[in-house]
């Protein structure tokens, strides 16, 4: 997992010119010997939800943020693909 991927998201969110996502509050999930925390993120402004699971708060925030840059470049790759197209 990517340590930096909050800070990733903070810079890709000011390049595209989008909200850049709220705080994400994550769950502790499973029995207290087996605990895995996860976040679900909704993305602003896109009918989309970030995820992200793993054995440590920051993992999983982690996680999400990497899945919520995703989300926004595969969004943003169509547009601009579209664009120069036409």
């Amino acid at each position: 997992t990517d340590s930096h991927a909050r800070a990733k998201l903070q810079e890709l969110c000011a390049r595209l010119g989008v909200p850049a996502p709220g705080r994400m509050i994550y769950q502790p999930i499973g029995k207290p010997n087996e605990k895995k925390f996860f976040v679900e993120q909704p993305v602003i402004g896109l009918p989309y939800v970030a995820r992200g699971m793993g054995e440590t708060p920051g993992d999983c925030l982690n996680r999400a943020a990497s899945h919520y840059a995703a989300i926004l470049n595969t969004v943003f790759d169509k547009q601009s693909s579209r664009r120069t197209r036409g």
